[in-house]
């Protein structure tokens, strides 16, 4: 997994790439909690992410509480969207929202 950093204004933007596996899992939870941490607004994007392990969708998920019990946003850009939702369905989720409940997603600005 690589992950890419961008602070823009008041919103962190945390690309991921590649797969996201148990291996990954320290990495991925430091990265996104240097990004809640640096920011009121954090954009995920996994639209470049092959797969995420259990432990990573725990991770996301885990983030999504944070994030809204210290009153912060997070938002996916659409293709994240997508990607969580074929993920989801291929380990046997019925849906996203009983871990992310209603996804937010904000259009790529190129």
């Amino acid at each position: 997994m690589k992950h890419i950093m961008e602070q823009q204004g008041n919103c962190t933007s945390l690309k991921l790439v590649g797969t996201v596996g148990i291996d990954h899992t320290l990495q991925l939870h430091q990265s996104l909690k240097a990004a809640v941490s640096s920011s009121s607004n954090v954009k995920l994007d996994l639209e470049n992410v092959g797969d995420v392990s259990m432990a990573g969708m725990q991770l996301i998920c885990a983030t999504r509480r944070t994030v809204t019990l210290l009153n912060k946003t997070l938002t996916f850009t659409p293709g994240s969207v997508d990607r969580l939702r074929k993920i989801c369905k291929r380990s046997g989720c019925s849906s996203i929202k009983a871990c992310l409940g209603e996804v937010q997603s904000q259009p790529q600005v190129h």
